[in-house]
């Protein structure tokens, strides 16, 4: 319950991880407008797509940059929210249903 309070109380949401399955608290940021920095790392960047910053997690200075692009440039700022709310619409249980049901239709299709 706490977690889409504390995303939405936040200016920017940053997850430089070197390794991510998926990265849901990624989406959950996104889905309440918070900004994302993500590392170019693993699922982050196609999660993210181009609703966020994407960043070398091996270079602090590419995270403090990524970060203050956000804090210091109101329209990407703004920018970022919006595109944040619509990419992370994407990833709604009902959406995820829909291409599981594509992936195994199409696998039926193939034998």
């Amino acid at each position: 319950k706490e977690v889409p309070a504390l995303m939405a109380g936040a200016k920017v949401f940053v997850m430089p991880s070197f390794w991510e399955g998926f990265g849901i608290p990624v989406v959950e940021a996104m889905a309440v407008g918070t900004p994302v920095v993500v590392s170019n790392a693993a699922s982050l960047p196609e999660i993210v797509d181009k609703a966020g910053v994407v960043v070398n997690p091996n270079n602090p200075k590419d995270i403090v940059n990524g970060i203050e692009k956000i804090l210091y440039d109101i329209s990407i700022y703004d920018i970022l929210c919006k595109k944040g709310i619509e990419r992370a619409k994407d990833f709604s249980r009902g959406e995820c249903g829909k291409r599981v049901i594509e992936v195994l239709n199409d696998i039926g299709k193939s034998d």
